[in-house]
């Protein structure tokens, strides 16, 4: 989970500086950056469900 509040925390970040940024070019890279950050977080979210589905399981077993 760890990995995620980082994610989560950087995404964030990405967003504020997308509002704060003076330069179309820029406001669109951290735009860019905080869509990166949050398929990451998806990712990792779906991976630790899965995870905790295979405990699950091997624990029945």
């Amino acid at each position: 989970m760890q990995a995620i509040e980082f994610y989560r925390a950087q995404a964030i970040d990405m967003r504020r500086q997308a509002e704060a940024a003076a330069l179309p070019s820029v406001r669109e890279r951290c735009e860019r950056a905080a869509s990166a950050w949050e398929a990451m977080i998806d990712r990792a979210e779906k991976f630790e469900a899965q995870k905790a589905v295979n405990l699950k399981g091997r624990e029945a077993n």
